[in-house]
């Protein structure tokens, strides 16, 4: 048995799962709204009347309302204070192929990428080099990711 979800990854960390459960209460807390004022209608002979409604039907639906929005806002300012992802320095890519491993019978496949030239005699910060190693950084980065 596996502990995957309907999109193919870990049910507990799926990101999708999460917000269709999101979506489900959300959609459960307007259906439920909607029920609470429309228990206020009347019909007066000719059409709705809607009396006011006592604190006692309303309370509840406002505070689960209101929980429900500074949840979302706590998510917003979340996602607020998460730094923006890293931009993939200026490169193309100059070749697109494999070397053979004689010794362990595998094609190992390669990318070379090429970044802005730096002229000889340049400083070690030349942008070249600082292309280089934020992409190194980078992959570095995200191999060190679960």
């Amino acid at each position: 048995m596996t502990n995957q979800c309907e999109h193919g990854q870990l049910a507990r960390v799926c990101p999708l799962c999460e917000k269709d459960e999101r979506i489900r209460v959300l959609e459960h807390l307007v259906i439920d709204a909607a029920y609470t004022l429309d228990k206020a209608r009347i019909w007066n002979g000719m059409g709705w009347t809607y009396s006011p409604l006592h604190p006692v039907h309303y309370t509840p639906m406002r505070e689960r309302l209101h929980n429900e929005c500074d949840s979302i806002e706590a998510a917003r300012a979340a996602l607020a204070a998460q730094p923006a992802p890293a931009a993939v320095p200026p490169c193309h890519v100059a070749v697109i192929g494999y070397r053979f491993d004689p010794v362990n019978q595998t094609h190992v496949p390669q990318v070379l990428l090429e970044f802005e030239p730096v002229p000889v005699n340049s400083p070690n910060d030349a942008k070249g080099w600082q292309d280089r190693d934020a992409l190194a950084a980078m992959i570095a980065a995200a191999g060190d990711k679960p």
